[in-house]
């Protein structure tokens, strides 16, 4: 027989939160009554019987919901039935989960609840095919049916990497604008503000000095650079906390990852269910010769913000090394189709217009408007840095792109924005194939080929300039495998 699960009772507060709309019924009683007389106003509080009956009434449909919210497990499937009157039930087959999320968020340990979410290959958005509150219990119940790596398996792979390599993928990865809801109102008047925290805090140079250096830049120009960094250093906190405790284990087919104090996470992903390994460099991790190592999978990192990390931070001879221990794949240095160093116009000339353009813009500004004039020069030399930057990436992007076929796997190496990927995958793996060709790129008899795999999310993995031959060997070889 067959044991039904309920959610957990929390649960029926999300289920009610769905009828709060007729609170509103209470509210217009409230302010009925301050329109009214003292004594009207008695008559009022003598009939909160209404109010109160319509919480319970919003309580009771809650429970009413969660009560025909049922879960069952057998050694094929998960399903969950839900709905009163309209039925909808989700059944998904244990075989073709891809990955597992539970979360333990620290709100909810004190009630022993769990957040527990399933996905598959299934569907065109990264939106979750189940997603359950439930009890530690429950958990325990669904858990026993599903692959998992344990202490009876063999382990392939385990790596718990060291506090200063997450402190450094922290730092990496922080986006400026994390924390941008939390602190923009307080620096957005925060030019003064910034004025005062850089004058008291620099002491290797004399008052007059930082006096001439903040009288010079524009109060606005300080509070942009406070809140950026005020952003940057939020983000940072919050990556560190995410990723603290970060370790990962394998056997043959389930990887396993834990990550989190406060919010404590583990996943397990289904190795064959991997659409791709995507390694990611800057140019900073490029210098030292680091990277970070992500997967495309269906729910891993889709229903948090978590990064999709397999290894956080690795340097480039371990990753040589053991990257077919750490998944089923190899890395190939070598480059077999690639742009020809030629083509490095292909590569730069966007970035090299752009940082070109500035400088008639800036002229222009301070002709029409003197007043301007510092602020103009400054945001010009803001602007010159990403732009010289990207001149930088994309140049290094011409002698390090190309697609490669190495023991089974195509590797495509490219450069997106101002990150370097790596994309290795299984051939057969490929979901659409392109060649695209400008009419500059056909008197030279090169194109662009562009590379998708299947995934819930549509990604292309483009490299530029390859020759059109080239291009055409890539096409046929991938075809071998399909």
């Amino acid at each position: 027989m067959i044991r039904l699960y309920h959610e957990h009772p929390l649960k029926i507060l999300k289920y009610s939160a769905k009828n709060i709309w007729l609170l509103i019924f209470p509210l217009l009683r409230g302010i009925k009554a301050f329109r009214l007389d003292v004594n009207r106003l008695y008559e009022w509080i003598k009939g909160s019987w209404f109010d109160l009956l319509i919480i319970l009434a919003i309580l009771l449909f809650g429970y009413i919901k969660w009560k025909f919210s049922l879960i069952s497990v057998t050694d094929s499937s998960i399903i969950h039935r839900q709905g009163i009157i309209f039925k909808i039930k989700t059944d998904i087959p244990i075989k073709n989960i891809s990955s597992v999320t539970i979360e333990h968020p620290f709100h909810l340990r004190i009630f022993r609840a769990v957040k527990f979410y399933a996905d598959t290959r299934s569907g065109t958005t990264p939106s979750n095919d189940m997603y359950l509150l439930l009890q530690r219990k429950t958990l325990d119940a669904i858990m026993k049916k599903i692959p998992s790596v344990s202490r009876q398996n063999s382990i392939k792979y385990s790596h718990k990497p060291k506090l200063y390599l997450i402190f450094l993928f922290s730092a990496l990865f922080s986006s400026s604008l994390s924390g941008i809801i939390y602190i923009g109102a307080f620096f957005f008047q925060g030019g003064e503000i910034a004025k005062d925290i850089i004058l008291t805090s620099i002491d290797i140079i004399s008052a007059e000095t930082s006096k001439f250096i903040v009288s010079a830049v524009p109060p606005v120009i300080w509070g942009i650079m406070i809140f950026l960094l005020s952003t940057w250093i939020i983000s940072f906190i919050v990556n560190l906390i995410r990723y603290s405790g970060f370790s990962i284990r394998h056997d043959s087919d389930i990887i396993e990852i834990k990550c989190g104090y406060i919010t404590k996470r583990r996943f397990n992903i289904f190795m064959k269910k991997i659409n791709y390994i995507d390694i990611r460099q800057n140019v900073i991790m490029k210098l030292f010769r680091v990277m970070s190592v992500n997967i495309s999978c269906s729910g891993y990192g889709s229903n948090t913000k978590n990064l999709p990390v397999l290894v956080p931070i690795i340097t480039k001879r371990t990753l040589n090394e053991n990257l077919s221990d750490i998944v089923h794949a190899r890395f190939s240095i070598a480059k077999q189709y690639k742009p020809k160093l030629t083509s490095f116009w292909q590569y730069i000339w966007i970035s090299v217009i752009i940082s070109v353009l500035i400088l008639p813009v800036t002229a222009l500004t301070t002709y029409f408007f003197p007043a301007f004039h510092e602020l103009a020069v400054f945001v010009t030399v803001m602007a010159e840095i990403p732009a010289l930057w990207s001149v930088i990436v994309n140049l290094t992007a011409l002698f390090t792109s190309g697609i490669t076929f190495n023991d089974g796997y195509i590797q495509i190496n490219y450069a997106k924005g101002l990150s370097f990927h790596t994309a290795i995958a299984e051939p057969e793996k490929v979901a659409s194939f392109q060649i695209k060709q400008s009419p500059f790129q056909r008197i030279f008899k090169k194109c662009t080929v562009s590379v998708y795999f299947g995934s819930e999310i549509s990604v292309r993995h483009t490299v530029k300039a390859i020759p059109v031959d080239d291009a055409k060997k890539i096409l046929d070889t991938i075809n071998l495998y399909l």
